[in-house]
């Protein structure tokens, strides 16, 4: 293994440094602007650039699948995309050994939209296919630049008088609606019983 010196020699008297990068005729020197001890903390790096450089926020709409148990839901947000429906909802699926059915559906039609420089909450009365307890969704999504990962969606619950019911998290899946999976599922659900 031969190793390049920038002063023009290498440890076993092979090429030398401005002989192999090409760099003799430019006139160029390898290691100005560079201390012996550089390494890439002094030299700064990616994170700590996006950190400090404002890159763009990356939309939350899309879709987002999650489970709890034996619940298991798809949500779908569509509120900051090209031409929004300022829109929430999902569908929960129960599962029982290897099956898994349609439980029941909810949407949000007109929800209050609140941004930060660090999130977006999304909250409203929601319409649904059973009888909810608690009836206000509302969806938490951190906002990360476009270099970072897409962020989970937290949905939670609240009755009308403000009190928690459940919570879900649910990671990030795809930009587009519903699989199909998802509506072959619905399809089915529709010859099933309600649980």
């Amino acid at each position: 293994m031969c190793s390049f010196e920038p002063d023009g020699s290498d440890e076993q008297g092979g090429l030398s440094w401005d002989e192999f990068s090409g760099t003799d005729d430019l006139g160029w020197d390898p290691t100005l602007g560079f201390e012996e001890d550089a390494t890439l903390a002094t030299l700064g790096t990616l994170s700590g650039a996006a950190n400090a450089l404002p890159f763009p926020l990356r939309a939350v709409s899309g879709r987002y699948r999650g489970a709890s148990g034996r619940l298991r839901f798809e949500l779908r947000v569509d509120v900051d995309r090209a031409r929004p429906m300022k829109r929430l909802s999902g569908d929960f699926f129960v599962t029982s050994g290897a099956t898994t059915g349609y439980y029941g559906s909810f949407a949000v039609n007109a929800p209050s939209i609140k941004v930060t420089a660090t999130e977006m909450i999304v909250k409203g009365m929601g319409s649904f296919t059973w009888a909810a307890g608690a009836p206000v969704a509302q969806v938490t999504i951190p906002r990360r630049t476009i270099l970072q990962p897409q962020a989970p969606a937290t949905l939670r619950f609240f009755s009308t008088g403000g009190s928690p019911g459940a919570n879900y998290l649910g990671a990030f899946e795809s930009i587009c609606g519903s699989s199909g999976a998802t509506r072959e599922l619905r399809a089915a659900a529709e010859d099933m019983p309600k649980m």
